[in-house]
Formats: structure tokens, C-alpha cells, sequence
């Protein structure tokens, strides 16, 4: 068993310590692989996706784990945005990629994590094409800011602040909910730090206006700073697109 083979590692502390670790460790592993079993139908397999944007460049790779269309995806750590963000930047790859070589897909990616010591669910659903492409297409540009300069946009702040506008919440209503989860959680982040310094306060996110040529959607249009630009563009779409369980 997966058990057995974890003790012959022999990486656990010895004797009973080392198994009531396993223990505790199978306490939360179990049911949240369990979770995700219905997703898992028949077996898995990868499928090649290469995508012509817009601006001439060309999207290629392999999603993996893909069962029938679901995109299932277990992991040990808690559920967090990046493991979203990943199964939704696959989502709109495959939704995108050329419909003549997946045709007749109802593509879906479901993501299961821990939440304290239950699962939980993210399942989303693919847009049609037309629609995954300018979003693809945006996410691509955003890299390619990201490889120029430091963006404000902080992953966990960034999806507070998403959460609580579409949730019809003003500006400094969502600004505030953001500024806590970046000081409970991301300010003291080692990268953070290197990128932005100590102390490095919210609201110097917040400083930079919006850049037109990032706002390619009405809520991105409707907000007044580049974090709230950049949080909702890359927010939304995907919570819109979501449902947690």
C-alpha cells in the first residue's frame, strides 16, 4: 500500500512515532483523494494544444491528467488560488486549441485540496472558444508584463479584492478586505520582500493608475487602479466560471 511504501522510505521518525505521523498525515490524505475519485473515470491521458493568438504568437503545450474531458487534479496542500489558476489557464488551452482536433468537448477542470482537515472542490467550466481566446490572449500578455517589471498583484490580496467586487462591493470596501489579506498573509512573503521591501504597505499597490492597454473587459474598464485592473481581469473570468465544495 501507498502506507507501507511511505515507512520503507524510511524518511518518518522511528517506531510508533513514526506511525502515528503516517497516521495522522492518511487522516487527511485519504478523503481528499477520495474527493476527487469521480472525477478520475477510465484512464488518464494528455492532450497536445497549440493555439494562434491574436498578436502572432502561438500557444503550445500538453495538459495532462485529463479524464474524458475533466481535468482532475488532487493535491496534499491546501486549496489555493495558484492550483486554480492553473487548472484554468489548462481550461481555456483546450477550450481555445483548434475545435477540429477536439471536437464535440464539454471541458471541465475539477481541483481537489485540503480545507483544514476536509476536501474542497473547485470545478470549473470551460467558456466556448471564441470566448477562452481573448481571455487565453490576455494571460499571455500578462506573463510577458510580468517578465518586464514587478506587478501589483499580489495572488492572495488580488483575489480578496476580485471576490469582494463581484460580490457588488465599492472600491474601498474591496480595497480594505485586500489590505488584510495582504497583511495577514503576504506582506512577510520572502519574495514579496525581495521584490517590493520590508513593510512594504497596501496601498503603494494601489498607487499606479490604470494602463489602457491592460483593460480589455468592462470590469476592468470600471476600475480606478492598475491593482484593481489587473485583479478583476484576472480574477473574475474565473470566478464566474467556478464552483467550490
Amino acid at each position: 500500500t501507498c502506507a507501507q511504501a511511505e515507512w520503507r522510505r524510511g524518511e518518518l521518525p522511528p517506531g510508533a512515532l513514526g506511525w502515528r505521523l503516517l497516521g495522522e498525515v492518511q487522516a487527511i490524505s485519504e478523503p481528499t483523494f477520495a474527493a476527487g475519485a469521480a472525477d478520475r473515470v477510465g484512464p488518464a491521458r494528455s492532450v497536445d494544444v497549440a493555439v494562434s493568438l491574436p498578436n502572432g504568437r502561438v500557444l503550445a503545450g500538453t495538459v495532462g491528467g485529463v479524464y474524458g474531458d475533466v481535468v482532475a487534479r488532487t493535491v496534499y496542500s491546501t486549496l489555493a488560488g495558484k492550483h486554480r489558476l492553473r487548472a484554468w489557464v489548462q481550461l481555456l488551452a483546450l477550450a481555445a486549441s483548434d475545435t477540429a482536433s477536439h471536437p464535440g468537448h464539454s471541458w471541465r477542470a475539477a481541483t481537489v485540496g485540503r480545507a483544514g482537515t476536509k476536501a474542497r472542490r473547485s470545478v470549473l467550466t470551460a467558456p466556448p472558444a471564441v470566448a477562452a481566446l481573448p481571455l487565453l490572449t490576455w494571460l499571455a500578455d500578462l506573463h510577458a508584463w510580468g517578465c518586464c517589471e514587478p506587478l501589483p498583484l499580489p495572488l492572495g490580496a488580488s483575489h480578496t479584492y476580485a471576490e469582494r467586487r463581484e460580490l457588488g462591493e465599492s472600491e474601498p470596501d474591496a480595497r480594505d478586505a485586500a489590505d488584510r489579506a495582504w497583511a495577514d498573509r503576504e506582506a512577510d512573503d520572502s519574495y514579496h520582500r525581495i521584490v517590493w521591501g520590508e513593510a512594504y504597505p497596501f496601498r503603494a499597490l494601489l498607487a499606479a493608475p490604470p494602463v489602457p492597454a491592460e483593460q480589455f473587459s468592462e470590469v476592468g474598464r470600471a476600475e480606478t487602479s492598475r491593482f484593481g485592473v489587473l485583479a478583476r481581469q484576472l480574477w473574475s473570468p474565473l470566478l464566474a466560471a467556478e464552483e467550490i465544495a
